[in-house]
């Protein structure tokens, strides 16, 4: 039985690197290199041939159009007397690098996009003690150098994605959401570290958590300071308990309202009028904050849902179950062309998922720990989704079940459904029968002759492809 396991692992590996051969994009010939150290206002552009001869002096180019267009003409002119195909290289800056990455892209040429973690080690590798910008851009040559080695460029396909518009759109609308999410998070911190500072009893009152409670809001947002909680009138206290009741539907009243007067007089928080007086002003804006961003949130939701109903995937990743509209966009964005990956470890991977382990001779790290450098909002969004799968009885929660017998803490087993679900959103994007509108519209034209010239030219070129700011390979 052990040997028959042993065969089919040996048998899937094999057939995981045939897979991967075959995704391999391979660009034969030399090729003119073309590295650009990215800034906010000015770029620094450096040219070299294929024996990684200087061409010209480093280039300052504005982060404009007129100077990007100056460029891109004076690349074709050189590639076009020598006889070479341009390959251009950057470094994944932030949003600095989108505006020139998207100008390359909308002219059909090839761009490599390298992550700050590579760059970063290849210049220790290097040793180099200088760094500015046209030594940066120097470098970046340099790398395009060695990944353009043997005279063919080989990038892999899980290093390899394609700029798809509604996939674009999708990201960034699922990563917006992410980020007003964030916003809310922190508000509820910087709200509670200033009650647990004035009034430290509250919590008592209304649990852990009790941000998330209408009526702890309500009465937090009127009442902050415990010195004026504790000194209500009769009148007063009758409307608030009122309100509670109402607001809670019958969960919080009379008994509640008391407890926490009781409380309020014998609080144990700071009485400086200094302090408390700005704390309170400062919890009723946060308050007011959070409300504001959260009916945000509501409303971009229901943005996403609509946009969602007719995108790709859609009908594929909805039968999964659990998936909301913000989830799918989340996935589809960050994923983008699913037939740039071969196997679902690459999208655990491209997620953060993977496992460090640190192993030299017999020295061993104790614990392995996630590594944690792909993408963050896809990382987020199949946590999210794994601890929402475990809310409704089926294969998830009797997973997650398993995971937690065979000793597992509860972040353990969920992090390892949230690796179960991402393979099965990247298994049901792959069996999908949607298919890029570039490589839709390429097919299409080529195969029924139509379109102008400038589209038959397109058309029988290679699909441009963009290398992601993701994992370092």
């Amino acid at each position: 039985m052990q040997g028959r396991k042993e065969k089919g692992r040996k048998a899937y590996k094999k057939a995981k690197r045939r897979a991967r051969n075959q995704e391999t994009i391979t660009t034969k010939g030399p090729t003119l290199k073309i590295g650009i150290d990215v800034a906010k206002r000015r770029h620094s552009a450096a040219l070299f041939d294929p024996e990684m001869r200087q061409i010209g002096h480093v280039l300052a180019v504005k982060n404009t159009r007129k100077d990007a267009e100056r460029l891109l003409a004076k690349a074709l002119e050189i590639s076009e007397r020598v006889g070479l195909s341009p390959l251009w290289g950057m470094e994944a800056t932030g949003n600095y690098h989108l505006p020139l990455l998207h100008f390359l892209v909308e002219h059909g040429q090839s761009v490599v996009v390298f992550n700050p973690y590579q760059v970063k080690k290849y210049k220790d590798v290097c040793l180099a003690q200088t760094d500015t910008d046209p030594h940066s851009a120097v470098i970046l040559c340099d790398m395009l150098d060695e990944v353009c080695r043997r005279k063919r460029i080989r990038l892999k396909a899980r290093e390899v994605r394609e700029i798809n518009p509604d996939l674009e759109q999708a990201k960034h609308m699922a990563r917006y959401r992410f980020s007003l999410a964030r916003s809310v998070r922190d508000r509820k911190r910087q709200t509670v570290s200033i009650v647990d500072c004035i009034f430290p009893e509250f919590e008592q009152v209304f649990g852990k958590g009790y941000l998330s409670k209408k009526t702890a809001r309500m009465v937090l947002g009127r009442y902050p300071d415990p010195a004026t909680l504790a000194k209500l009138e009769e009148e007063k206290v009758d409307e608030l308990v009122m309100d509670a009741r109402r607001t809670s539907k019958g969960r919080y009243g009379d008994d509640a309202v008391k407890t926490l007067i009781r409380l309020a007089r014998d609080s144990f928080g700071v009485r400086c009028t200094g302090i408390v007086g700005p704390a309170c002003r400062q919890i009723r804006f946060l308050l007011w904050e959070m409300e504001f961003v959260e009916a945000h949130i509501q409303a971009w939701d229901e943005e996403i849902a609509r946009v969602m109903e007719d995108f790709p995937y859609y009908r594929e990743v909805g039968q999964l179950g659990c998936v909301t509209p913000t989830m799918m966009a989340a996935f589809v964005g960050e994923i983008g062309v699913v037939d740039s990956f071969t196997d679902p470890d690459q999208i655990v991977s491209f997620a953060g998922w993977d496992v460090r382990e640190a192993r030299s001779g017999d020295t061993r790290e104790k614990r392995r720990r996630l590594n944690k450098r792909g993408r963050t909002e896809l990382r987020d969004a199949s946590y999210w989704l794994a601890g929402v799968s475990i809310m409704h009885e089926g294969k998830d929660s009797e997973y997650y079940a398993r995971k937690r017998r065979e000793g597992r803490t509860h972040k353990e087993a969920l992090i390892a459904l949230a690796r179960n679900k991402l393979k099965q959103i990247f298994t049901a994007m792959k069996n999908s029968r949607y298919k890029p509108q570039t490589e839709a519209r390429t097919a299409t034209i080529a195969e029924s002759g139509t379109g102008t010239d400038q589209d038959q030219e397109e058309a029988s070129q290679a699909p441009v492809r963009v290398t992601p700011p993701g994992l370092p390979g």
